[in-house]
């Protein structure tokens, strides 16, 4: 059974100039060999025009932090920006073409987006008070109509 968990947007472009992101975190109620939680995620990505697109849907992620947490979805997100380069080959050959186009195309984008989301900036790692910041402007921006 997957219940739903958290949802988080992502928005890599300017308004109109790409696509958005959404990245769902589900519960799966198990856990790993390990005895680690397991999450499971869905990542859509939303063209300006067209339909969405699931691009990876799975799951497969050990959590090591609480499983509703902004830094276990910063730690998905890690995996799912990887692009050819970043890591052996072997690991993008059961892509499909859809995920390598991603790749290509907006995995850097949107990692960029997630770390300036949650990233302390001097050094590029997941930081809980940059993600507390984060959170509060955008609720500050929401209550004056303009988070998106």
């Amino acid at each position: 059974m997957r219940e739903i968990i958290r949802t988080f947007r992502f928005a890599p472009y300017a308004r109109g100039q790409g696509p958005t992101f959404t990245l769902r975190v589900y519960d799966i109620h198990t856990r790993d060999h390990r005895g680690v939680w397991m999450t499971g995620y869905c990542l859509q990505a939303h063209p300006v025009s067209g339909k969405s697109v699931t691009l990876f849907d799975a799951n497969d992620h050990s959590c090591l932090a609480a499983i509703d947490s902004e830094e276990t979805a910063n730690s998905i997100m890690g995996f799912l920006t990887l692009r050819p380069g970043d890591t052996d080959a072997d690991y993008f050959a059961k892509y499909t073409p859809e995920q390598l186009a991603f790749c290509e195309e907006d995995a850097e984008s949107l990692a960029c987006a997630v770390s300036d989301k949650w990233a302390d900036p001097e050094t590029g790692f997941f930081d809980p008070k940059a993600a507390r910041a984060y959170r509060r402007k955008q609720q500050r921006l929401y209550a004056k109509g303009g988070a998106r």
